[in-house]
């Protein structure tokens, strides 16, 4: 519903009151404003963590145990296993679904969120690679995968993307393009050998 929300509300801005030459603009500030969705994990954990919201508010129990349990156990139980990995990362399909194949399946927690669960898998590493994921807004011009980028933070805010392959395909198309330097000029550089003359 949120996502749903910030797509109708993306479109009455950039339809209706943005002027056609500086929609691209406006796309772009808000791709780069929906890199706040990431913090909203540890702003809840910060503010709603040990409070019993689900009492007051029965339809928050999910959220409530997103903040509590999901985007939190993963980072406790590699701190009792191996604490090096909340620096290095516990390897590609920590926390998602292959690691319930594997001998760590029983430390395994949904964590639902695709920041979190990416920076579990690859540690410090991730933030250079988030780094390059800001800046594709920066530099983009594509329409298409600015839309995308907005929708995919925030719907990534309580899905963690590896599960659904839709979902994993749609984030890696928004950024598709995020460390390169610029699509002008491609060129093949290397091409087999010249026919003699």
């Amino acid at each position: 519903m949120l996502t749903l929300i910030v797509f109708i509300a993306y479109y009455v801005v950039t339809r209706l009151f943005a002027p056609l030459l500086k929609r691209v603009r406006v796309e772009r500030a808000m791709a780069i404003a929906s890199f706040s969705a990431v913090l909203v994990p540890f702003l809840l954990i910060v503010t709603l963590g040990g409070t019993n919201i689900a009492r007051d508010y029965p339809a928050l129990e999910s959220l409530q145990d997103r903040i509590q349990n999901s985007w939190q156990l993963g980072f406790v139980h590699l701190a009792e296993v191996a604490p090096v990995t909340l620096f290095t990362g516990c390897g590609l399909g920590c926390f998602a679904y292959p690691m319930d194949y594997t001998p760590m399946a029983w430390i395994s927690v949904p964590v639902d969120n695709f920041y979190l669960t990416t920076y579990l898998m690859l540690g410090v590493p991730f933030l250079v690679v988030m780094a390059g994921m800001f800046l594709a807004c920066v530099k983009s011009d594509d329409r298409d995968k600015l839309l995308l980028i907005t929708l995919m933070n925030v719907y990534s805010i309580t899905v963690q993307c590896y599960g659904p392959s839709f979902a994993t395909i749609m984030m890696g198309y928004a950024f598709s393009d995020t460390f390169l330097r610029g699509v002008t000029g491609w060129q093949r550089r290397y091409r087999g050998a010249a026919a003699p003359a």
